[in-house]
Parts: C-alpha cells; structure tokens; sequence
C-alpha cells in the first residue's frame, strides 16, 4: 500500500456512524501505515463555511483519510451533497473546504485562542496501534477487493474494486 500511495492521489472516507466498519478501523489503518502526518485532523465543510461535512487528516503525497458526519456506510445513500461536495474536491484537485468560525454574537464568550483551532485529532482516544495493529482491527482494510467498506477514491486510469479512478 506504501506504493500504491506514493504514485496515486489517495482518498479514503468512511461515515462516521457507520456500524459495520467503524471509522476507527480506517484511522488505525491509515496510521498504521506510517507516513509522516502533512496536516492534522481539520474539519471540513460542504460550502467553505459551517456546514459541516467531517473531518479530514492528509499525509504526503496527496494521501487523504477523510469521515463523513452523519453517514452510514452507504456514504452517498446517506449524505449525497457531503459525497458530491468532497468527491469534487478531491477528483479537481482542491483542497477540503475549511470551517470558518462565525463572528461572535454580541454577549458571547470565545475560549481564549484562536476559534478555528481543533485538536489534532478528534478521535483522541482512538489507540494507535503498533504496525499491523490495525489489521487486528479491521483484516477488511487490508483488502483492495472489498466493496463499500472503505469506499475509496484514486486518481488513477484503473478501477480497482472499492476504488473508484478517474485520470489525472
């Protein structure tokens, strides 16, 4: 997998409320291969705004683990504009829209720090387990052939399973 991510721009999403695959499979996994975090977890919006969309973490390379709040396994049954939103980011090359905080409201009170700062990951208590800990908790993952489970999207100019390809 360490290749195929060094040669292809990755995507894997996962619905945060899924039960059949939990997100946290797809987050152990993605750690578990190792790469240097890029940008850490973020949340990310449908219109660049509030409208929530998930969170997101990226790796080098274009590498991107990226939830849908909300969603089910069936992420484009469950949310259609949140799927249509970050499929069109990824497949266009644009970066996740990024929440901006609205303005505070005359008589409300901001912690002190920036309004836009999220921890660095929103999983914190998720394990991060040793390599090849993540198989025990999803052996799914390690499987390109599986179907919906971690419906992915790549760049690519193949289809390979669960991932879904368009050229580059």
């Amino acid at each position: 997998y360490k290749e195929f991510v060094r040669h292809l721009d990755v995507l894997i999403y996962f619905g945060d409320l899924d039960a059949g695959v939990p997100y946290t499979c797809g987050e152990a996994w993605t750690r578990g291969l190792g790469f240097p975090v890029a940008e850490a977890w973020r949340p990310w919006t449908l219109d660049g705004k509030q409208r929530m969309g998930g969170y997101v973490v990226s790796w080098p390379g274009n590498f991107h683990y990226l939830t849908i709040r909300g969603s089910g396994h069936m992420v484009p049954e469950y949310k259609p504009a949140a799927t249509l939103a970050f499929l069109s980011d990824f497949v266009s090359g644009e970066e996740f829209k990024r929440y901006v905080a609205p303005p505070p409201t005359p008589g409300s009170k901001i912690p002190p720090g920036d309004a836009n700062t999220w921890p660095s990951s929103p999983f914190a208590s998720t394990a991060n387990p040793p390599n090849g800990g993540a198989a025990a908790c999803c052996a799914a993952m390690s499987d390109l052939r599986v179907t919906g489970t971690c419906a992915s999207a790549a760049r690519a100019t193949t289809a390979i399973g669960s991932i879904s390809a368009r050229s580059v």
